[in-house]
């Protein structure tokens, strides 16, 4: 009786981890072609819009400089 209580709780388990086996394995691919699907969409729009492409560059790394200045001096690492 317990051994066969037990098989069966040790089939529902291995049955719920290929489960989640696949489940995770679907997620994955489905991640990789939203991935592939924003890189393509990302290029043709740096294509048609080549200067907004370079202004919106230069203005993240302006942006990403400037926080990195003040953080620098707000921690007083500054002399």
């Amino acid at each position: 009786m317990i051994r066969e209580s037990a098989n069966h709780v040790k089939s529902m388990v291995n049955s719920a981890l290929e489960d989640g086996v696949l489940t995770a394995r679907r997620m994955a691919k489905r991640g990789r072609h939203a991935a592939e699907d924003a890189l393509e969409q990302t290029a043709h729009q740096i294509k048609k819009h080549p200067f907004r492409a370079i202004a919106t560059g230069f203005g993240v790394g302006v942006g990403l400089g400037a926080l990195s200045v003040w953080l620098y001096h707000r921690n007083g690492n500054h002399r």
